[in-house]
């Protein structure tokens, strides 16, 4: 099983690393806004696999995925969330609503 908060903070310490010298803010609110953009790189790239039908763009869709996923794992890092607690509580509450 994959250790989420493990990945969480390599994530923080690749982009404390990278932003800090390129004097990119890397806190919290930055990374939220960051994580926007990546969701509507990742619509534009879905709608490319969808309407062209190109092989390239479905990795491009997973790659944009990809760093929507590391945006959030880094903001929990930064916000010392439990991610993978924070995950399973989710999805627990969402189990529970399906069966309503």
């Amino acid at each position: 099983m994959i250790d989420l908060n493990e990945h969480a903070q390599k994530a923080q310490e690749i982009a404390f690393n990278r932003w800090h010298k390129e004097d990119v803010d890397y806190h919290t609110p930055a990374i939220l806004k960051h994580c926007a953009g990546e969701v509507c790189e990742a619509v534009e790239a879905y709608n490319q696999y969808l309407y062209e039908y190109i092989e390239s763009n479905r990795n491009k869709l997973a790659a944009e995925l990809a760093d929507i996923i590391t945006c959030a794992l880094i903001a929990a890092a930064n916000e010392d969330i439990d991610i993978d607690k924070a995950l399973k509580d989710c999805q627990e509450k969402n189990e529970a609503r399906a069966m309503e």
